[in-house]
């Protein structure tokens, strides 16, 4: 397991919840999405960012936090603290989670809840396109939400879009415990942190 340290915070995703603190660059995000439940992700995902950033680098740093914003893929970007850190997102049902790590090395986090295992089921074979990883992901519930939320993780992670990066085959489980995966038939170098939650299975990829 790697030695760096990573700071996790969770909140919850309320409707209409105060924006205030957002940038005029994180607003304009927002205006971009035309359903409210996509902005209501958007604003508890910089929420609990900044959470993750301050259990990471300290209140008073994190408060020079201008904005985070986009890279070109979409990964986010912190812009305006004084040191380099790395930040992943991901959005449950009801929840907003987000990883922090000093530095740039990979990190990407996913959660995968109950409500995502029809959507998974119905993709298995595009989501998992050889015999034995379908199949190892697809024996419980728990082995397809956690082979789901180790792909988002990763591709988060080495910033992989697994549609359009092709993903889904260039990355491959091979096992669930302990994880082992393959990136383009490679060891992708990454420590993986798997928690069993109430809603859902979370996945901490880090290099």
């Amino acid at each position: 397991m790697s030695a760096r340290r990573v700071e996790l915070a969770e909140v919850e995703i309320v409707a209409g919840a105060d924006a205030s603190f957002l940038s005029d660059v994180e607003r304009s995000y927002a205006a971009q999405f035309r359903s409210r439940r996509r902005v209501d992700e958007l604003v508890a995902g910089r929420r609990v960012a900044r959470d993750a950033l301050e259990r990471l680098v300290g209140r008073e740093r994190a408060r020079s936090i201008a904005r985070i914003e986009r890279e070109p893929d979409g990964a986010p970007r912190v812009v305006g603290l004084d040191v380099a850190v790395t930040i992943s997102i991901t959005h449950g049902r009801t929840k907003a989670l987000a990883a922090a790590a000093e530095g740039v090395a990979p990190l990407g986090i996913d959660l995968t809840d109950a409500r995502d295992l029809d959507r998974i089921r119905r993709v298995a074979r595009r989501a998992f396109p050889r015999d034995d990883e379908r199949a190892l992901a697809l024996a419980n519930e728990r082995a397809t939400r956690l082979s789901w939320a180790i792909k988002e993780s990763i591709a988060k992670a080495l910033r992989i879009g697994l549609l359009y990066d092709a993903g889904f085959d260039r990355i491959s489980v091979a096992s669930l415990g302990p994880v082992v995966v393959r990136v383009d038939g490679a060891d992708p170098g990454l420590a993986f942190e798997v928690f069993d939650r109430a809603d859902g299975v979370l996945v901490v990829a880090r290099g």
